[in-house]
Parts: C-alpha cells; structure tokens; sequence
C-alpha cells in the first residue's frame, strides 16, 4: 500500500481492484482510510460496503479505530480480519549507517535480472503471513503469483537500489517509490546465503543514500505487524513506527463455505 496518499490523504480512498479481479476469479474493489481521517469517516466506509458490487472489499483503516469492526457488519457482509500492516519512518540523514565495508557498493541499478526478483519474492513471501492467506476463497498459490507481479512492476517502474560484494556479486537489492519528499521502500531482501550477516543494514543505508540524493526528507517503509524480526533491523538503523493500519475482507454473503 503505497504511502502517499494513501497514508497521508485527507479522504476515503476508494477503487476497482483489476489485477486482483484477474487473479482470483472473484471480483476485488479497494478501500482505505487514510491515518489522518477521523471517525467522521465511518459512515462513508459503510456506505461504500453497502453500495459497491464487488465480491470481496479489501479494507484497510487506522487500527486505532479498534470499535469499526463490529460495526461493519451493518454493512451485511460477511468479514474476515486478515492481517495487520504497520509504518515505519526515518529522517533522513539520521540513519545509523554500519561501518564502512569496502568488499560491499550499494548503487542504483539499470536494470535487474527477472529470475532474481521472483527468488527474492519467493524467499520474502512463501509462508508469509499477508492478507490474502486469511481468505479461504483465494489460494496461496495465486497470492504468491501477485508478489511476484508486484514485485516485477515495481523493479520495472520504480528505483532499483542493489547491493553487490566483490567477488561474489549481487547480495540483495530494493525498490523504491519517490513522491513530493518522500521515498518509500517498496520491497528489500538479502538473498538467503548472505542473510543474517549484517548486509540488511548496508542495503538500507544505499536507500537512504538514494533518498539524500533526491532531496528526500522522510523515508518510509511498512510491512505486516507480526514480521518482528525485520521492524527490529529498521529500530536498530534509526526508523521508528509511525501507524499501523487493519486489513478487513469484507466479502459479498454466500461466497464464503
């Protein structure tokens, strides 16, 4: 979920779902309540529950607004609590950075070999607690399938930070979303021989470099709340949480056995 400006924005957000549409055989719309919306908002998030056609609404609302779920059910659909997702931020210019490893570049790419980003997914994701597994209507297969289309359009469009050691090639590599003056992580991974040797905070430190060359002043990455052990690598460099959202299913009746 992007952050700009479906984190910062000032209204509902709300949209048809094509890709997803596609790739499970069900229809998919798309609704979120950015953190600066207030409860004056629930009444338009019904609304739309009542009102729009598609099979499943994936919703995402501030987890503070702890009262929603039980009041959506007005909205006569049936309703899975899927998943948790929480932000985190970082002035940039305050990172921790590790010490110099001269073996170790971090430097924007041109382009990155296909194969190593659906490794990359596959590593990241396969078992990975996201929304769609908490849906019995849709398969994990197809939900790795979407990371991996995700993931693939991100290396594409956005700005590819890769990390390389000398001699033995790519370690990992990121993606990164700029937008007014802020830069988002999109995806970052370490391949699995080289993790939990320290290189996660090398490849952070390349994206914060990227986003003082950009001018940037916030950098911003999220993922599910239960994935402690990378939101601990993130509180080591210097990120610190900044809001959590709630992602409800909100299924048409008759759908779900």
């Amino acid at each position: 979920m992007s952050w700009d400006p479906n984190v910062v924005g000032r209204a509902l957000i709300t949209q048809d779902s094509p890709l997803e549409t596609s790739r499970f055989g069900l229809s998919f719309s798309r609704a979120v309540v950015p953190l600066a919306v207030g409860v004056s908002a629930f009444d338009d998030v019904l609304r739309f529950l009542r009102e729009d056609e598609a099979d499943v609404v994936v919703l995402r609302y501030p987890a503070e607004r702890v009262d929603w779920f039980a009041r959506f059910f007005a909205a006569d659909r049936d309703l899975i609590c899927a998943d948790s997702l929480t932000y985190w931020s970082l002035k940039v210019g305050t990172g921790h950075r590790p010490e110099v490893d001269l073996r170790l570049t971090a430097t924007v790419a041109d382009a990155v070999d296909s194969q190593l980003i659906d490794g990359l997914v596959d590593d990241i994701f396969t078992g990975y607690g996201n929304h769609y597994l908490a849906n019995p209507l849709l398969s994990p297969e197809s939900a790795l399938a979407g990371y991996r289309e995700w993931a693939q359009h991100s290396a594409a469009h956005d700005t590819v930070v890769s990390l390389t050691r000398r001699g033995e090639g790519l370690v990992g590599l990121a993606t990164l979303e700029s937008s007014a003056q802020t830069c988002e992580i999109q995806l970052a991974g370490i391949k699995p021989r080289f993790q939990q040797h320290g290189f996660y905070a090398h490849l952070l430190a390349g994206c914060e470099g990227f986003a003082t060359n950009m001018s940037a002043t916030q950098l911003v990455i999220s993922t599910q709340a239960h994935n402690a052990n990378v939101q601990r690598a993130w509180a080591r460099y210097g990120f610190e949480p900044i809001g959590t959202f709630l992602t409800v299913h909100a299924v048409r009746k008759g759908l779900l056995p």
